[in-house]
């Protein structure tokens, strides 16, 4: 950035993903922390926020939300569906721009992202892996060129505290591949099946696995007769998600209000 480093505020610091956020967030040349938020029933209150991580943030775990943002040039929200539309209306009063990887939003609240989205930057993503935006693209070019003919199968494994199932990932690549091959958004939530079973010929059916500590596995195959294509992407640790998401955060600082894609975050390193 060559200069100040852009404040940022996590929401639900205290998390799995937050404390891979804050971890993140030593090594960074682009952002400092400035808030940490927490539920306001959670016992590190008033502790340094990178106090398990055996580092001297400087900046105490709160439970308001206010109080968070208001240092913030730009917000990571990683916390509960319950909490987001608190959050979107926060930042929109704010003018804090909103990075939000909370999976498992209501119609509602998506839309609300949209309307915040008119007086604020909002980057929703379901997932912040570089590799996994990448792999959505080439998911979405195989889908369009392959055609409806190629059955479609996605296997999603997530550790076993993960609570939406299937995951936020997994439906975005779903997504993908019924827009690639033209389907409206109704006509999208048609084609998933999220049972195992396939409905009809077109459905993209998606299985879940819950098992150990796995941060994210995601396998796509299309198959068609004898043959078969598979792109897989595997996340060793939240660490590949955390710089997805601070890479995000400082692009999205700087960017008038609208409503982006993870894909548009990555810049182009073959010029």
């Amino acid at each position: 950035m060559g200069g100040a480093r852009v404040k940022v505020a996590i929401l639900g610091a205290s998390g799995r993903m937050g404390q891979a956020l804050l971890d993140a967030l030593r090594l960074s040349d682009d952002l400092e922390l400035c808030g940490a938020l927490v539920g306001p029933a959670n016992g590190r209150i008033g502790q340094d926020a990178g106090a398990a991580l055996d580092w001297s943030s400087g900046v105490k775990y709160s439970a308001g939300l206010a109080d968070v943002l208001s240092p913030a040039e730009v917000a990571i929200d990683v916390t509960l569906p319950a909490v987001t539309s608190d959050i979107i209306e926060a930042c929109r009063s704010s003018g804090c721009p909103l990075v939000i990887g909370t999976s498992g939003l209501s119609a509602g609240q998506r839309a609300a992202l949209a309307d915040a989205a008119n007086s604020i930057a909002v980057l929703p993503a379901a997932n912040f892996s570089i590799a996994m935006t990448l792999m959505t693209g080439m998911v979405r070019e195989a889908a369009a060129r392959l055609g409806p003919g190629w059955q479609v199968d996605i296997l999603e494994t997530h550790h076993q505290h993960k609570i939406d199932r299937p995951s936020g990932t997994a439906l975005a690549l779903a997504e993908a591949i019924a827009g690639a091959r033209g389907k409206t958004p109704a006509e999208t939530r048609e084609c998933i099946a999220t049972d195992g079973e396939r409905k009809d010929p077109d459905s993209i059916v998606i299985q879940s696995v819950r098992s150990g500590e796995v941060a994210g596995e995601h396998a796509v195959t299309f198959a068609e007769g004898s043959e078969t294509l598979e792109l897989v992407h595997r996340a060793g640790s939240r660490a590949a998600f955390a710089r997805g998401a601070l890479l995000a955060a400082a692009w999205l600082a700087t960017q008038d209000p609208g409503l982006y894609r993870m894909d548009q975050v990555l810049p182009d390193k073959r010029r």
